[in-house]
């Protein structure tokens, strides 16, 4: 359905369409109207429009509205239709270095809704820019999980040590950010976040329910560990006869990525384990193990 206050076919829209006021201008109308049963495509032009739109109008008036408004009037389509969340995401990415100050300023408040400041978190992520570091790191205490895990995996990407300490407590702290840690600890090598990720192998998420372990947590630990390397090996063969199931599993994965030989005869008692899935990553690390031992040699 065409809203009422849509323009109709030969009233095209320009810069100022998304506020209400349509001008006459030719064919552009028409391809727009004739997008009205489309409109996930409708949706994106428009987007289009709006950022070039903003341009036309400061060309015609000798002034430009701040990047601060730019971003958040496009932001707050995704409050009014969560589905459009990747193309607005995508139209402020665009913006680059310019939206990182209007997006730190809607990742830091509280009061804004949680779609959005993931919106900002996941648009930091993307832009890069070193000054969203210091954003990031306020949201890993985000109480929306969704915004301070996205928080957690963007920190890993900027590979800024700043963020081993509070990535650190917020793995401690937080279940919701624990996946997100742990594959950033996976790219910041601290060796600081090994004694962390030992206790969740052995106890899971002492902050949730007792116990909780997220088996896409389990994965990111195991290969932070074995990223770590050798720092990790001592810890992870102590707690080794401890461990059940899955987290024994990404434990003897961890082992096989470290590659050291001393662990060879450990992973090897694991074959017999009750567990398929724990005599396949054994396997596995097992055959890795022995290939650098001869390559060593």
């Amino acid at each position: 359905a065409v809203a009422a206050d849509a323009p109709k076919a030969g009233a095209p829209l320009n810069g100022s369409t998304l506020g209400g006021k349509y001008e006459r201008r030719g064919v552009m109308s028409d391809t727009l109207f004739s997008m009205r049963s489309r409109p996930s495509l409708l949706v994106c032009v428009l987007f289009s429009l709006y950022s070039i739109g903003w341009t036309a109008v400061a060309n015609s008036q000798g002034d430009s509205p701040s990047i601060d408004r730019r971003v958040l009037d496009l932001i707050s389509h995704a409050r009014m239709n969560p589905r459009q969340f990747d193309a607005v995401k995508n139209q402020v990415v665009s913006m680059g270095a310019d939206a990182v100050e209007p997006l730190s300023k809607v990742l830091k408040d509280s009061r804004q809704e949680a779609i959005l400041r993931h919106l900002a978190a996941v648009s930091l992520w993307e832009i890069k820019d070193p000054k969203a570091v210091s954003p990031l790191i306020h949201a890993l205490n985000d109480p929306d999980d969704q915004v301070a895990g996205t928080a957690a995996f963007a920190l890993g990407d900027f590979g800024d040590l700043r963020a081993v300490r509070p990535l650190i407590s917020a793995f401690e702290s937080k279940c919701g950010t624990q996946e997100g840690a742990a594959w950033a600890f996976s790219k910041l090598k601290p060796p600081d976040a090994i004694g962390p990720m030992i206790k969740y192998l052995t106890q899971g998420c002492v902050v949730g329910p007792v116990g909780a372990v997220e088996f896409r947590t389990l994965v990111a630990v195991g290969a932070a560990l074995g990223d770590i390397g050798q720092p990790a090996l001592k810890p992870l063969l102590a707690v080794l006869p401890d461990l059940k199931r899955e987290s024994l599993a990404m434990a003897a994965r961890a082992l096989g990525d470290i590659g050291d030989s001393r662990a060879i005869e450990s992973v090897r008692g694991l074959l017999d384990n009750a567990d398929q899935t724990v005599r396949k990553e054994a396997k596995e690390a097992l055959d890795k193990l022995t290939k650098n031992q001869q390559h060593s040699r």
